[in-house]
């Protein structure tokens, strides 16, 4: 195996402090039911005996320094900015990196999406480091059928895909297709992973209860390019159909809480909707044994790259209705339901017609081999990772 002395992480909003303590505990992480990537990325430097240093966006600003492990928390003030001031924090931001890839020289750079305005990228190279993208997000909106600045965005820097980079790590053959599509197939190594999930947690969830009650669950991120307002949509139409017997649980944390909570008083839909907030891995494996169906309304407004609710919820022998916006659909086939995008009311069928059915779990299996490779680490982020590493050596 060959030694990379220095291996560098930007992880946006995770926070590697917390995610070294579990990993020396020997404890999974219990905020997320998937091994976050920043584990992965520990466990990737740990087998490597290489200085770790991870960038991350979460505040407050710090610096963390444990043995090899260094961790930077070093927020971007125009995060949630619009427009020019979002692009120029992220070059602001960019610089800022390079500054520190010029302090540390290390061998490679491991960049996630989001986090870098595409024309700094090739600053970070200054420091004689090799720079690998690891993509969770397309590139842009692929199924709103209007025109996407992010795609004329994406265009405009494609020599940083087929040129300036060594690799590029995705979530998913659709954001593999994004960049094939922008560099005329002239793309650097595109190496895809799986999300990696703990055995012993959604593997070992019962059948759902047969309580007459249609419980349904919404898993997210609480923002409107979600579709959260789409569910309440939907609990309204299932209401007309089958009143008393339809609860829908909303659980995650956003944006948009305020709202959401706002919108379920002024509709009446109290007595069915509850909005459970965050939750960590105890409490959101118990949601996925109390639901019947997993919903995912991702609309085309967003740029979703895979979406692991899909997986927990088929992993969990749940039924999942979902739509060609989000890309795990297309991994899972036969154990998802397709509904039209943007459309509660083709959503609100669908659920209905798996409720009626009474096939619920039976349908959502999932065959043991299909289902182990969610439970790999070669097929998760960590060995995408050595993969790219490989191919560099």
């Amino acid at each position: 195996m060959t030694r990379f002395p220095t291996l560098m992480y930007l992880a946006g909003t995770q926070d590697p402090d917390a995610a070294l303590r579990y990993l020396r505990r020997g404890q999974n992480d219990p905020t997320a039911l998937f091994v976050p990537y920043v584990r992965q990325f520990l466990n990737l430097c740990e087998a490597r005996a290489a200085n770790c240093i991870v960038i991350s966006t979460r505040p407050p600003r710090r610096t963390v320094r444990d043995a090899r492990f260094t961790f930077y928390y070093l927020p971007n003030p125009l995060r949630s900015a619009r427009g020019r001031r979002y692009e120029l924090g992220q070059v602001l931001y960019g610089i800022l990196v390079t500054i520190l890839c010029l302090a540390h020289r290390p061998r490679v750079v491991f960049v996630g999406d989001g986090i870098l305005h595409y024309a700094t990228i090739p600053l970070l190279r200054l420091s004689g480091a090799k720079v690998i993208l690891s993509f969770h997000n397309t590139l842009w909106t692929c199924h709103s059928g209007r025109p996407d600045p992010w795609h004329r965005i994406a265009w405009q820097w494609r020599h940083v895909f087929s040129r300036t980079v060594s690799a590029i790590m995705c979530a998913s053959g659709t954001i593999a297709n994004n960049f094939a599509e922008i560099t005329d197939g002239r793309c650097r190594p595109v190496i895809e992973f799986l999300p990696t999930f703990v055995l012993g947690q959604l593997d070992k969830i019962p059948p759902p209860p047969d309580d007459g009650t249609c419980t349904i669950l919404y898993a997210g991120r609480i923002i409107k390019e979600k579709g959260i307002f789409d569910v309440l949509r939907i609990a309204e139409i299932l209401r007309d159909r089958a009143a008393g017997r339809i609860k829908v649980i909303m659980c995650g944390e956003g944006r948009g809480e305020q709202g959401l909570v706002e919108a379920i008083d002024s509709r009446g839909l109290s007595a069915i909707v509850s909005f459970a907030g965050q939750l960590d891995t105890t409490q959101m494996l118990a949601q996925y044994a109390a639901a019947d169906i997993v919903v995912v309304p991702t609309t085309t407004a967003y740029r979703e790259g895979f979406n692991h609710v899909v997986a927990e919820g088929v992993l969990a022998g749940r039924a999942v209705v979902t739509s060609r916006v989000c890309p795990a659909a297309l991994y899972f086939g036969e154990c998802v339901r397709l509904a039209a995008a943007d459309s509660p009311e083709s959503y609100a069928a669908h659920i209905w017609s798996e409720y009626s059915s009474g096939g619920r779990s039976q349908e959502a299996a999932l065959p043991g081999e299909r289902r182990q490779q969610y439970f790999e680490a070669s097929s998760g982020w960590r060995g995408a990772a050595e993969r790219a590493l490989a191919h560099m050596a």
